[in-house]
This record gives structure tokens, C-alpha cells and sequence, in this order.
């Protein structure tokens, strides 16, 4: 086959050979997956191993039919709504110009028959879940989201209509530096949180090119000098980007971004911050985005289970349909199996005896109260010895 590869690169021919053991030509590997949409017998955990390729590959034609026909972002298991549709666009905005995404977690499995028919069958887990994801814009536009997030102070309803008149501003900058780039906002912009580790891509060389931003300059790109080796002299920034790619910079007042090596310095204005599984966060988020999520996601158990049920139920977003083209058919419903329930706790005394605190449980004075808000509190009992609560207190914190 031709492969294409970025806009402007010559066509690289490629010849694909299947690799086998005994260098025969191999064959194409035939799968039924009509077993998996039906009952099964009880099997040991060797005949089980046999559907492992079938689970795959309806794994594997999941993502795919997201990616290519729904258009949404797959990352490992994890798909991706970036455009909206499972949460209201006004609940989206995160700081630092991030937005919140919400998806689901799909993962096919072979359980034992919850409807105790005898037999073992396929089942769909599916979670809604949440990440973090940054839109595809201009480095400039990104820089705007700062900007109005810090001019707005945690103002939600304030924060687009200033991030549309940092835009028009700093698209208009000319020579000069913004009185708004102070040094905090600096070092937010060389931060994690602002655009350090990002995927970018350029386009001035004629082809689209990508990189990873390293960090932003201290000096605009007029006065960010560099030594050239073809004419043995220090050119700035603008002066290069004009004399060697024909780009006349209009914003040659803000900072460079230093990318993919130390020393690359490319200007704002020709930076565009990649977007959909580009800058994806999914996992463990940082502090600055985790309280938020948490608090927009955080539902009820019917709400979410009506938000799952609409995923499956929805052939623009669910994998319903994928799976349908491969001849298994996915109920919209779910069903209902026998939980685990715990007993409640008990509190026990010095000689293991259960406690019942009285009354006096309804008083209490907190020595060591945050200075924050939580909806929740740790009752501690201990001796009279007021060391043993500061230590607590101390750990705690």
C-alpha cells in the first residue's frame, strides 16, 4: 500500500509481510463471534481462554467505530465525547482553559449467567467516567483562557466574555509586551498547567509538523536573539521567521515557546495547541481539576445508571451499533444480580467490648478544624490526653 504521510512528505511505499514462525505466507485468522452472543456452557478457565481473540477484536471494533464513524476520542479502553452531547456545555469549562469530557469505559468479559439459567455468557461493563481534555485552538487563544481565568477570579459566568477581549487584545499586540503578562502568569505558562509537556504542531514549513512544548520565553520574539550559523551573527526570532520562512509576525510582542529541544524558539502566533487524545488527561488528575470534576460528576446512583442506559441507547455516542455490524445484539437494559452487603461497624472499647456513644456524641468541640470546607468530619475517641488528639490532627492535615 501508499502511505501518506504529513502535507508535503513524498508517499512512502510500503510492502507488508505477515510474520510467521515458519516464514510460510500465513492466513487470514477466521473468528465466530456468534458464540459470545449466546449462552454457554460451564467451561473451565482454559476453554475460556479460547474467546479471547473474539473479545478483542469486538474490543478493538468498538474504539474503531468511535474513532472513524462517531467521531470521538478512544484512549486504551477509555472513548471520549469531546463536542458535548453527554453534559451540559455549560458545565464543561475547567481552569486553565481545560474542559471537562465526559465518556465511558467499555470492556467486554465472560461471566458466570447472573439469570442462573446455568451456563456462562458475555457481558458489557460499561462505567461513565470523566477526564480532562484541552480543545484544539491557537497558542494565542489558550493564553486568552489564562488571562480572562485570572482577570475573571473564579467567576464562571465572566470568564468567556473576558477570554473574547483578552483574544481580540492579544491578537493586536504588534511590538508590544502585555501589561497582563506579569511574572506570575509566567510561571503558570511554564507550568503544567499552562502549556510546558503540551502537543503543538507547526505549519510553516509547508507540512504540518508536531512537538512538545518545553516552555515559554521570557523575552518577546523581537528581542529573543539566537545565533545563526549561515550569516555568523545573533538574528532574533522575528527576524529569522521573516527572512528564512516568509512569515511577517503580527504579534511579535508576545513570548516564544521553546519547543521538543532547548533552544527552538518558535512564535506564538504560529503555534496551535493539538486537540482531541493529543492532551488528553484520563486517571489520577491534578488537584486544580480533580475537586471540580469530582463536583460536576458526582451523581446520583439512579441518575447515573439513566446516563449509562442513554450511552447504550444512543447509536451517536454507545457501541451498540459497532457491535451490531458484528452480528451481537446489546441489551439496553440492565440486569440485576445479588450484591455484597456489610455489616455495619461497630465501635469497640479498650477490652473489645461494642460501644454505644450516647448523647454526648451530639456536642463536640473541634480542636484542630480545617481552614477549608469538607462535607464530612472523623470522630476520634481517645484518653484524656490532648497530645494523642493533636497527633491525629497533625497526621490528618
Amino acid at each position: 500500500p501508499r502511505v501518506r504521510l504529513e502535507e508535503g512528505r513524498p508517499p512512502l511505499s510500503v510492502v507488508v509481510q505477515p510474520a510467521t514462525e515458519d516464514g510460510s505466507a500465513g492466513r487470514q485468522q477466521e473468528l465466530d463471534v456468534s458464540r459470545l452472543a449466546k449462552l454457554m456452557p460451564v467451561a473451565p478457565q482454559g476453554d475460556l481462554d479460547s474467546v479471547r481473540e473474539e473479545l478483542r477484536f469486538l474490543q478493538v471494533a468498538m474504539r474503531s467505530h468511535a474513532v472513524a464513524v462517531q467521531g470521538l476520542v478512544a484512549k486504551g479502553r477509555r472513548v471520549v465525547c469531546p463536542r458535548g452531547g453527554l453534559v451540559d456545555c455549560e458545565e464543561t469549562s475547567l481552569r486553565h482553559g481545560r474542559q471537562l469530557w465526559m465518556g465511558y469505559l467499555a470492556n467486554l468479559e465472560v461471566i458466570d449467567d447472573p439469570l442462573r439459567v446455568g451456563g456462562m455468557r458475555c457481558s458489557l461493563s460499561l462505567n461513565y467516567s470523566a477526564s480532562v481534555g484541552l480543545p484544539e485552538m491557537s497558542a494565542i487563544d489558550l493564553l486568552a483562557h489564562l488571562l480572562a481565568e485570572d482577570w475573571c477570579r473564579g467567576q464562571s459566568r465572566q470568564r468567556q466574555e473576558g477570554f473574547r477581549w483578552f483574544q481580540n487584545s492579544l491578537w493586536r499586540t504588534g511590538e508590544r509586551w502585555p501589561q497582563e503578562l506579569t511574572d506570575k502568569l509566567m510561571q503558570t505558562l511554564n507550568s503544567e498547567m499552562g502549556l510546558r509537556k503540551l502537543r503543538v504542531k507547526c505549519d510553516y514549513f509547508g507540512y504540518e509538523r508536531r512537538f512538545v512544548v518545553l516552555g515559554a520565553g521570557t523575552k518577546p520574539a523581537w528581542g529573543q536573539t539566537f545565533w545563526y550559523e549561515p550569516e555568523q551573527r545573533n538574528v532574533s526570532v522575528a527576524e529569522y521567521f521573516k527572512t528564512k520562512w516568509g512569515k511577517e509576525l503580527y504579534c511579535s510582542g508576545l513570548p516564544c515557546l521553546e519547543l521538543t529541544k532547548r533552544g527552538n524558539f518558535v512564535p506564538m502566533e504560529l503555534v496551535t495547541v493539538l486537540g482531541a487524545e493529543h492532551n488528553l488527561t484520563v486517571g489520577k488528575l491534578r488537584p486544580e481539576y480533580q475537586s471540580e470534576v469530582s463536583r460536576k460528576t458526582t451523581v446520583p446512583p439512579d441518575q447515573r445508571k439513566k446516563n449509562i442506559q442513554d450511552i447504550i441507547a444512543n447509536d451517536g455516542l454507545g457501541p451498540r451499533l459497532a457491535l451490531q455490524q458484528k452480528g451481537v445484539e446489546l441489551a439496553t437494559s440492565m440486569l440485576k444480580v445479588d450484591g455484597h452487603c456489610l455489616q455495619a461497624p461497630t465501635l469497640l472499647g479498650d477490652r473489645g467490648q461494642a460501644v454505644t456513644p450516647g448523647n454526648y456524641a451530639n456536642n463536640f468541640h473541634c480542636v484542630a478544624p480545617p481552614d477549608y470546607s469538607v462535607p464530612w468530619g472523623l470522630w476520634c475517641f481517645t484518653r484524656d490526653a490532648p497530645r494523642d488528639l493533636w497527633g491525629l490532627a497533625a497526621e490528618v492535615k
